[in-house]
């Protein structure tokens, strides 16, 4: 890990029974896991609960490079303690693993520990190939080998890892190990731990909500988590949330108003934002729609393959028709759910809806002057028979939607918060999913868009790049929402683009990440990076115009093709900087590489930057607050699996810190 950060040899200052090269090979070897390198000494510490430690390493005396940084909080500090705790060294300019099992490990754990012995040269002989080490003539003749990586103890050897008495419980089924280790499962008979939560998640996740709350937590909600035979299901597992103050995650258990609520969280390809009321006081995290399960294949050959499931839960039973509500409180997760609807005929018809794009829109009071909001929630797929669908998918049971739905979030000191979300049909020329909303202008008291548009996601070759989104004043002084049509300028093939990301990157301007433009949702990465801006948004005479400035990429080795990907996550950086991560690349394959755009030159920094793991589907969140201000946490996501068409979860996050801190 220390090799990592600077490419060269790094002097560790510490308590340690270890010499110093036994402990820069064990850093190394470790590879973020739960294998104590060095140990640094703190004293005289006064007793106190809930403290925090922060580490900085620096290349130089004059503390000038910082090279990596590691923070560990929810330690508590008694009279007389005397407890390690493990800190991830977090590279500067890298990503970082955060600490998860790895199987080889403990197989060498688990193979120590049954290894009878009488003194530590019986246990050092006994694994000399895999230690690299052996005792000498000197050595054998003492029962105790000062510094040995591996000791003999009460009769067997014993590597000191926490998970040790774990690792030698004999198992045939999970209920065997949980009582050990909460996060456990039985794997050919042993026990093995499955996360080092809560300094990792505690589920796998893919296609997930992440969001960041006013008080600087991530929060991790929804997503597929379990696979079978290439179906991916959401599951009814608890949202996590990320402490960057603590670097600590925890998971708060569901409390739902009523019984039918656990049926409604599991959710992936929804639309989720943090909710606010339309005075703006807090309401929570909010998702809309989503899929229950996939079946998700990925070839070279043949793309990607995204179908929904026709047997079990069919159709629109597989589409979300409720948003669901979740604020915490105390140790717990409050949950509500509330249904999705439009106007069919003068009457409110449920609405199932997935990969719908969506946006918070002014919804002010023009007699009293109060600024308010609505989340607008544009285009996704919806069952084939619905009255919003246009343009049947590959798949006839679901098709695109022509749909828009407004929610309104309310808050009631005595009831809590509440939802009314209501929708109208055929608002768009072209049914879209799988679009993206770019905002163009957003005011700061609220945080509401007033000119946004909504970009690609439409079957038909010949639609319009987009529509935007425009509240007209009529004669009589009373106010109409419409969509109307974008013409472009972009020289690529937008009006069918899904899967794109979108960040502000100046003054009227938003900058697209990547994409796959064609009718289906399979077609390899093909978008470049363009900053677009709107002209003409006030020109009630003609449509508006989107104009297009298309990134420099000459910087990296593989040129524009180096930019293409889809299902990647991006997140912006100090320094008015886009961190681009991950996704499948042009030859539809997962991809652990990172890239670094530079919104002040329109232009790619070169640089080689990787993941720990390639992933897909996964999200990138940017930390805004404490001492990990500027970093990334990358968060779940699939990988494809050599000899296999489905993807396996991807374990585990990472971060990135760089190289340029936050102010």
């Amino acid at each position: 890990s220390f090799e990592q950060c600077t490419s060269s040899a790094v002097a560790m200052d510490g308590t340690s029974d270890l010499s110093w090269e036994e402990r820069a090979a064990a850093c190394i070897e470790a590879q973020g896991q739960l294998i104590p390198a060095t140990t640094i000494q703190v004293t005289d510490l006064v007793a106190h609960d809930d403290m925090t430690a922060i580490v900085e390493a620096f290349a130089d005396d004059a503390c000038s490079e910082r090279i990596f940084m590691g923070v560990r909080g929810g330690i508590n500090v008694g009279l007389g303690d005397d407890a390690p705790y493990h800190v991830t060294p977090l590279c500067v300019g890298h990503f970082t693993a955060l600490p998860h099992p790895s199987p080889g490990e403990f197989d060498f754990v688990r193979s120590v520990a049954q290894t009878s012995c009488e003194r530590d040269c019986d246990c050092i002989d006994a694994f000399k190939t895999t230690l690299g080490v052996q005792c000498t003539d000197a050595q054998k003749e003492s029962s105790s080998v000062a510094g040995a990586p591996i000791a003999c103890e009460s009769g067997q050897c014993t590597t000191k890892h926490g998970f040790e008495s774990l690792l030698v419980t004999e198992c045939t089924e999970d209920e065997d190990c949980l009582a050990s280790y909460p996060h456990s499962a039985c794997n050919n008979g042993n026990c093995e731990p499955t996360s080092y939560y809560p300094l990792n998640t505690r589920h796998p996740r893919a296609f997930h909500s992440a969001l960041e709350t006013s008080e600087g937590q991530i929060v991790l909600a929804g997503g597929l988590a379990r696979a079978n035979a290439g179906v991916y299901t959401a599951i009814a597992i608890e949202p996590v949330t990320f402490d960057p103050m603590r670097m600590l995650f925890h998971a708060m258990p569901f409390e739902f108003d009523d019984d039918t609520g656990a049926n409604h969280v599991g959710r992936a390809f929804a639309h989720a934002r943090i909710a606010t009321t339309s005075k703006g006081a807090p309401v929570g995290m909010a998702i809309s729609g989503g899929f229950q399960s996939v079946n998700i294949s990925v070839t070279p050959e043949e793309g990607v393959s995204l179908a929904v499931p026709t047997s079990g839960p069919a159709g629109a039973e597989n589409l979300r028709s409720t948003l669901l509500t979740m604020r915490t409180e105390g140790n717990k997760t409050l949950a509500s759910v509330y249904p999705l609807s439009v106007i069919v005929n003068g009457e409110d018809e449920e609405q199932p809806i997935a990969m719908q794009a969506g946006e918070l829109v002014p919804n002010d009071n023009p007699e009293t002057n109060e600024e308010s909001t609505q989340h607008i929630h544009v285009g996704g797929i919806v069952p084939g028979d619905s009255p919003a669908a246009a343009g049947i998918q590959d798949d006839a049971s679901v098709s695109y939607g022509n749909v828009a739905i407004n929610c309104v979030f309310g808050k009631n000191a005595e009831t809590g918060p509440s939802a009314n979300c209501k929708g109208s049909r055929n608002v768009f020329l072209n049914a879209r999913a799988g679009a993206t909303t770019a905002c163009f202008e957003r005011r700061e008291s609220d945080g509401a868009c007033s000119k946004f548009a909504i970009l690609g996601g439409s079957q038909a070759g010949d639609a319009r790049v987009g529509e935007v989104f425009r509240r007209k004043t009529k004669a009589d002084g009373t106010t109409v929402d419409s969509f109307d049509p974008l013409d472009s300028d972009t020289p690529t093939p937008l009006n069918q683009a899904k899967f794109v990301t979108t960040h502000v990157t100046g003054p009227g301007e938003v900058t697209v990440f990547g994409g796959t433009s064609g009718p289906g949702f399979g077609a390899p990465a093909n978008v470049p990076t363009q900053a677009l801006t709107l002209s003409g948004y006030d020109d009630s005479e003609n449509n508006p115009e989107l104009l297009s400035l298309e990134a420099d990429s000459s910087a990296l080795e593989a040129g524009i093709a180096a930019t293409y990907r889809s299902h990647h996550a991006s997140a912006p950086l100090p320094g008015n900087r886009v961190l681009v991560t991950g996704g499948l690349n042009a030859n539809n394959q997962s991809t652990s590489s990172a890239l670094i755009y530079d919104a002040g030159t329109h232009s790619y920094v070169k640089a080689s930057i990787e993941m720990a793991h390639p992933r897909f589907g996964h999200s990138a969140t940017a930390i805004t607050q404490g001492p990990l201000k500027g970093a990334i946490l990358i968060t779940g996501g699939l990988r494809l699996v050599p000899g296999s068409d489905h993807p396996e979860f991807v374990p585990g996050s990472e971060i990135f810190i760089p190289a340029t801190p936050a102010d």
